[in-house]
């Protein structure tokens, strides 16, 4: 079972486990996640990303779908996750303190922290196909802990991509 930094064992007995038929995954939520769907243009075509968020007094857990449908961003998947970790500094307006590549269920991942103003993005993202996958954690202080059970209970549950 993961320690906090006091040493303290952190009980995730009571965190609820997803699958999301639609988008592919399952993952474990500290309470059950609410979901949000928006529709964006890049160069002309739509790009649709789906997330579910659940929040604590502490930190906000989302796993996020990006489907690039016909925007391809790039060929190289690791080119996609650098480009999606820019897009979150951007979007943040954050600086990346600690970024590894990976992999996650055999396919090309990147976990990276971010520090911004209101506090850390720990962020796993997961390229596969025609979409970007990943789990974040938001919160004023990094919750390592938190992130790795949460990024490490993401499944991917698609054979191929849609």
């Amino acid at each position: 079972m993961p320690e906090t930094r006091e040493g303290n064992a952190m009980a995730f007995d009571d965190w609820v486990s997803v699958r999301s038929t639609p988008g592919g995954f399952r993952a474990t939520f500290p309470n059950q996640p609410e979901g949000t769907t928006e529709s964006t243009s890049h160069e002309g075509e739509e790009v649709k990303t789906t997330l579910w968020t659940s929040e604590t007094d502490d930190y906000a857990c989302t796993v996020g779908i990006v489907e690039f449908g016909n925007y391809n961003p790039a060929t190289n998947p690791r080119d996609v996750l650098d480009g999606a970790l820019s897009g979150v500094l951007a979007e943040l307006d954050g600086e990346v303190t600690e970024s590894r590549q990976m992999d996650h269920d055999g396919k090309p991942a990147l976990n990276a922290v971010v520090k911004f103003d209101e506090g850390f993005a720990a962020l796993r993202m997961v390229s596969f196909g025609p979409k970007l996958y990943y789990a974040q954690v938001l919160s004023e202080e990094m919750q390592p802990e938190i992130f790795d059970y949460f990024a490490d209970s993401l499944a991917l549950l698609e054979e191929t991509p849609a």
